[in-house]
C-alpha cells in the first residue's frame, strides 16, 4: 500500500494504527475521513475548524483544577459514559481578570469529548463491537440554529422551503444522535415559538436517556427567564455542572 503523507496526517487512527501506511484504500481512514480526508464522519460532526484537533492530549490549562480532572476522567470514559446518557453542563464563572467570563475552554472541553467519543465509536464499529448506521456525535452552536430556524419566514417561497428542510434535518439529528453538543445556549434571547422547538429536542433526549452536552457563559439557574422551567428543569436533570474559571486563551497578544 502507497502511503500517502497528505492523509496519514489527516487521519484520527494514526496513534492507534499499526501498519502506518496510509492511503485511499484503507477501509478506516475513509469510513472516518471519506477518500480525499475532507468528508466521512469527522466532518459531518459538525465541529467548527478551530476546534477540529481538540484532545485529552493537548487540552489547553483549565481551571478550576477539579473540573480539569473531572473532564479528563470524563474523555477516559468516554464511551461508557456516553451509552448511559451522561450529560454535562459547563459554564463560566466571571472573574477581575475576565468579567466576561469568555474563551475560559468550554467549547475546547466540549469538542474533545465529542472528538475522542467519535474515534472511539468508530473504532468499536470497524471490529464489529456496536454498528454506527449514522453520525453518532453532532456539534451545533446555538446562534447558528436560531439563524437556520428564522431563516424559515424570511426571503422568498423557495428559500423558506429550503431553509425549513435543512432546519428539520438538524433538528431530527440533534433529538437523536447519540452525543450532541449544544454550544452556547442562553447567548440570544429566544421566542417563544423557538423555545418550543428546544424543549422537543431536550425532552426528547432526556426520555431516551442520550447524552447532551452544553456549554455557556451562565450558570444553569439563570437559564429560567429565558427558557423557562420545564427546559431548565431537563437540562439540571439530565447533566454534572462544572464550572470553568480564567482567563480568556482565545484572546492573543500582539
Amino acid at each position: 500500500m502507497t502511503v500517502n503523507e497528505n492523509l496519514f496526517k489527516v487521519c484520527k487512527f494514526r496513534p492507534m494504527c499499526k501498519s502506518q501506511q496510509c492511503s485511499f484504500k484503507c477501509y478506516p481512514f475513509t469510513f472516518l475521513h471519506g477518500i480525499e480526508g475532507k468528508t466521512g464522519l469527522w466532518k459531518t460532526k459538525n465541529v467548527p475548524k478551530r476546534y477540529d484537533h481538540c484532545k485529552k492530549d493537548n487540552l489547553p490549562k483549565i481551571e478550576p483544577a477539579p473540573t480539569r480532572t473531572k473532564m479528563i476522567e470524563f474523555m477516559e470514559r468516554v464511551l461508557e459514559l456516553i451509552d448511559k446518557g451522561v450529560g454535562l453542563y459547563l459554564f463560566s464563572i466571571p472573574s477581575k481578570e475576565n468579567p466576561m467570563g469568555t474563551g475560559t475552554g468550554k467549547t475546547t472541553v466540549a469538542t474533545s469529548i465529542l472528538n475522542e467519543f467519535l474515534v472511539q465509536r468508530a473504532k468499536q464499529h470497524l471490529t464489529g463491537m456496536k454498528e454506527i448506521k449514522t453520525n453518532p456525535a453532532l456539534f451545533m452552536e446555538m446562534s447558528d440554529f436560531q439563524n437556520i430556524y428564522n431563516a424559515q419566514f424570511r426571503g422568498n417561497r423557495e428559500s423558506q422551503e429550503r431553509a425549513s428542510e435543512v432546519f428539520y434535518r438538524y433538528k431530527d439529528r440533534m433529538k437523536t444522535v447519540e452525543l450532541l453538543v449544544v454550544d452556547d445556549i442562553a447567548m440570544r434571547n429566544s421566542t417563544e415559538a423557538f423555545t418550543n422547538e428546544l424543549y422537543e429536542i431536550i425532552n426528547h433526549r432526556v426520555n431516551e436517556g442520550l447524552s447532551t452536552i452544553y456549554t455557556s457563559n451562565e450558570p444553569l439557574a439563570n437559564l429560567t427567564d429565558l427558557f423557562g422551567e420545564r427546559i431548565v428543569s431537563r437540562i439540571d436533570g439530565s447533566t454534572f455542572s462544572y464550572p470553568f474559571i480564567g482567563k480568556d486563551h482565545r484572546r492573543k497578544d500582539w
